[in-house]
């Protein structure tokens, strides 16, 4: 028998609500897994285990999680390559000693750089890594690690940025290598954007983004009090940011998420988030990561609560996870505290981050760190499904496409089912 065409379009419908899956890190007192990275094969999550103050790589697919071997005083991991070697800072005698390191597959610890240093992305091959020397005052030299091998990447003068500094920090890198993302140290700590992009022969060009865009000071007749890059896209194509405004009564605006076209150089600011789950003149919300065509995923900062939303490109703002992906109960329970997506896939397919749950206990109320994997499915949430249409305006109930003039009974028109006479 033929299928009729409405038969499909439900099918379509239930296979792209059910493919949403998420799969979560154990909880214990020992297992408190905050992620902070994803490997761009999304197999791979690193973070810290906050229960134990190691660092953890969880394979999704074994199934396993495996923690860094010594005790750190200071550990930060949050970019991970697609064989299983997180990239982060160690720190073996107090909080202000930090060292470019590397965990493999198995938690043995290499020391990428022995000065004082800082790396925070890496490429899914582990070829090229990106940070930072530090000087005693922690001033930053931005810097790339070529396979180990250390090169300090160029850094405009003042006079060329058209604002003082006092450095420079890469940040995130395109997985081809030939785009690096930083901010510049500025006096008030604010990040304005540099890029660097790779040249023909072999060495990184700067581009400071921020000239022209960012003010260190309000009434300086720039647009932003805040441009600074928090994801580049792998392709290298775009830019996610936090941005602030000058606000009213001399003071700052609340943050705000951009996005903006490394080709073309267009700035596209978001609109309010797409919630009433927030004040809406008030709260700050911002970017964690960029897939390949413009979508973000972030976070809105409540009084209380942590929330973690996606910008689609094209939308003219954020939502909620919760309510882009209704079937997934965890997120909903995440935005009673914490939940923070940090890392989107480059075809948005995956999204990495935490939740806190609460729990009860025998002492009261109690909250954990939960580390997930989300995969979004062929449709990306409820939005997509909405937008699928039948191709005629008006069908009965076995999909045979009729005159909108004979229609009665039960049929369907335009998507929406009507009983009798319409």
């Amino acid at each position: 028998m033929k299928r009729s065409f409405i038969s499909t379009a439900m099918l379509i419908m239930g296979i792209a609500v059910s493919a949403q899956s998420l799969q979560t890190s154990d909880i214990a007192d020992q297992h408190q897994y905050e992620a902070l990275g994803m490997s761009a094969n999304h197999r791979y999550i690193t973070g810290l285990n906050a229960g134990t103050y190691r660092a953890f790589i969880w394979d999704t697919e074994a199934g396993t999680i495996i923690e860094n071997d010594g005790d750190y005083a200071n550990c930060d991991f949050r970019a991970i390559t697609n064989d299983g070697h997180a990239y982060g800072i160690l720190g073996s005698e107090d909080m202000v000693t930090t060292n470019a390191s590397i965990i493999d597959a198995n938690g043995k610890v290499s020391i990428l750089e022995h000065d004082m240093s800082q790396v925070f992305d890496v490429t899914p091959d582990g070829s090229v890594a990106v940070g930072c020397l530090l000087d005693a005052t922690w001033l930053p030299t931005a810097a790339v690690w070529r396979n180990g091998k250390r090169i300090l990447l160029p850094i405009p003068t003042p006079d060329e940025c058209g604002f003082q500094h006092d450095g420079a920090n890469a940040q995130y890198i395109s997985a081809d290598g030939k785009v690096i993302a930083g901010y510049l140290q500025d006096w008030h700590s604010s990040r304005p954007g540099i890029v660097w992009r790779l040249q023909d022969d072999g060495s990184y060009k700067a581009d400071v983004i921020s000239k022209g865009r960012w003010e260190l000071n309000q009434g300086e007749g720039k647009p932003y009090l805040e441009f600074s890059p928090l994801g580049i896209s792998p392709n290298g194509k775009w830019l996610c940011l936090a941005a602030q405004k000058e606000g009213p009564y001399n003071m700052p605006g609340r943050e705000f998420m951009i996005r903006m076209n490394l080709e073309t150089g267009e700035v596209i600011e978001s609109g309010n988030p797409v919630t009433e789950m927030c004040d809406q003149d008030n709260d700050n919300f911002y970017p964690t990561a960029i897939a390949d065509d413009g979508t973000c995923v972030g976070v809105i900062r409540t009084a209380t609560n942590m929330l973690g939303i996606i910008w689609r490109n094209g939308t003219s703002g954020p939502s909620l996870l919760s309510e882009e992906f209704p079937t997934i109960e965890q997120f909903a329970g995440y935005d009673e505290y914490v939940g923070n997506p940090v890392a989107i896939s480059a075809d948005g397919a995956y999204i990495a981050g935490f939740g806190c749950p609460f729990t009860f206990t025998a002492g009261g109320l109690d909250y954990n760190f939960e580390s997930y994997l989300l995969y979004t499915g062929k449709a990306t949430g409820i939005a997509d499904i909405k937008s699928i249409k039948l191709p005629s305006s008006t069908y009965n109930i076995q999909g045979q496409a009729i005159n909108p003039s004979a229609a009665k009974d039960i049929y369907i028109r335009n998507g929406r089912k009507y009983i009798g006479k319409h």
